[in-house]
């Protein structure tokens, strides 16, 4: 029906208009009858696999929650998520899994509750989630969480927390063992440091047993007298064995800024240039064999987490008045079958050895310092936060991943990957899985190319980065940008939408210039 102006109206076509009118209406009412629909829907309470705590009914059929206690919908959404193990077991993807419960709560007066900012996933994590543990007076207990540590923000208090020092709103970090990669984490009053909140969480978390092992590691090695200058390593040489993993980068980092004149590393070949331009180290090869030549009675100091072959090439590399100072047994734990307490038997007597039985050597390790000396430890986390407040050192940081990506972080971690800490936000959405094939920031892959054949090669055809990457140019991830991969999907999208914005400008254009 089509009418024009001046034209009259007949019957027929005023019902036709009617008829119109009428399924417009009708369609209307639809889309808000769905509109009501949707929200009714999602006022109720939203049905979850977890049932064990979520309104269960009893055997009686009847629910052991009233509807008064039952969770609504929204409460749903800031209840506890968790990595948890209820056995321990050498494969992450099996034993590890994100759990729903309740938010937890304090039982111990002296306790604070606090909401999780940021933690990390280290060695520590797999050795504790397989059940290696050297403390044998003091085990994990199951089911477990992991996560040795924590930077979050206090949101309740125990009635016998000081109130002067311990606030509702303060921002903390604690060294926790387990409980970390969680939405949520009650601490004792007593482990807990203040962190400025102009520090990024996930740089804070960093430092807490990252950097405190490292830290903590060189304090060992220094006199007295040594201790109270600025630069307390000056002129001397160090070598860090295992140097590309988190702990191992940090022992670099830490041993430049006090002014040690050569620093040199062990890793695999295809990362030195990484290690050259980025960590500013002397490069070795990973294998003792092959880097002890170059260095034997040589250096001032030895910092070994491998125990490639009982420390035995580590105390050769020593000069005369040379220390070692062990901070693991990565490749000891790893070479052989578990066996007591579900480490190899001989990665018990290394530790007895390194503790015991070797001379110009010590061994360090974070939680049992913590535990002996918890004072000094947390005097000394203050002053790597300030540190950090003043840019005086800076984590470089592999991976920020959601709760999802523990258990393949677990995974890449063993496997000797990470190329730095891997940092876990709580409360980041929508996870991408970490895989050995994902691009890791911060790293450089190796080139089979002569310097001369790369800058013949046009690289003005290629992208940004992989000109960057040729050139061996590095760009530091911002605190707030997002991940690598997503900004290249987002650069790519972008990038099309534009040329399929200027091939209509340009059709556009000729279509006018033929008329």
């Amino acid at each position: 029906m089509k009418l024009t102006r001046g034209s009259k109206s007949t019957d027929a076509d005023k019902a036709e208009v009617s008829k119109v009118d009428a399924q417009s209406i009708k369609s209307g009412k639809s889309k808000r009858s769905h509109r009501s629909k949707k929200k009714e829907k999602l006022s109720e309470p939203v049905e979850d696999d977890a049932k064990s705590w979520w309104n269960e009914p009893d055997a009686d059929g009847k629910s052991d929650m009233s509807s008064s206690t039952a969770y609504s919908w929204k409460e749903k959404k800031i209840a506890q998520r968790n990595i948890t193990y209820d056995y321990f077991g050498d494969f992450p993807k099996e034993v590890l899994s994100l759990k729903m419960t309740p938010k937890p709560e304090i039982e111990n007066p002296t306790d604070v509750l606090i909401k999780v900012e940021a933690s990390t996933v280290t060695l520590n994590d797999c050795l504790l989630r397989r059940g290696i543990c050297f403390q044998v007076f003091d085990p994990v207990s199951l089911p477990g969480t992991p996560g040795y540590d924590a930077v979050g923000i206090i949101q309740e208090v125990g009635s016998a927390v000081n109130a002067d020092e311990w606030k509702i709103g303060d921002r903390v970090a604690a060294l926790i063992r387990t409980g970390g990669n969680a939405r949520y984490a009650i601490i004792p009053s007593s482990s807990l440091v203040h962190v400025p909140k102009s520090i990024d969480a996930s740089e804070a978390v960093c430092m807490v047993s990252t950097y405190m092992t490292a830290y903590q590691a060189l304090k060992l090695t220094l006199d007295p007298e040594e201790k109270k200058g600025s630069k307390p390593f000056g002129g001397k040489k160090v070598l860090v064995v295992g140097g590309t993993g988190p702990v191992g980068q940090a022992l670099v980092q830490l041993a430049l800024k006090a002014g040690a004149s050569e620093v040199y590393a062990t890793g695999p070949t295809s990362r030195h240039r990484y290690m050259k331009m980025v960590m500013g180290a002397k490069p070795l090869p990973y294998e003792t064999e092959e880097w002890l030549p170059e260095v034997k009675e040589q250096m001032d100091l030895v910092f070994d987490g491998a125990c490639q072959d009982g420390y035995e090439s580590s105390q050769a590399a020593l000069n005369e008045n040379g220390k070692l100072v062990t901070v693991g047994m990565y490749a000891k734990l790893h070479a052989e079958e578990p066996g007591l307490f579900g480490a190899p038997l001989s990665a018990f007597l290394m530790d007895a050895k390194s503790h015991w039985f070797m001379s110009k050597t010590q061994s360090y390790e974070v939680w049992s310092s913590f535990k002996s000396d918890p004072e000094t430890f947390k005097a000394d986390l203050e002053k790597l936060f300030n540190k950090l407040k003043k840019n005086q050192i800076h984590p470089v940081i592999a991976k920020r991943i959601g709760l999802g990506e523990v258990p393949d972080a677990h995974v890449f971690l063993e496997k000797g990957k990470a190329r730095g800490p891997i940092v876990c936000l709580p409360w980041k959405r929508s996870p991408k899985l970490l895989h050995e094939e994902d691009h890791i920031p911060n790293t450089i892959e190796t080139s089979s190319t002569t310097p001369e054949e790369e800058r013949e090669e046009p690289v003005e055809s290629e992208g940004k980065k992989e000109a960057h990457k040729k050139r061996g140019l590095f760009r530091r991830r911002s605190k707030v940008q997002q991940d690598e991969t997503e900004r290249e999907d987002m650069v790519e999208e972008d990038g099309e939408k534009s040329k399929r914005s200027w091939r209509k400008k340009k059709n556009k254009k000729a279509g006018q210039d033929k008329s």
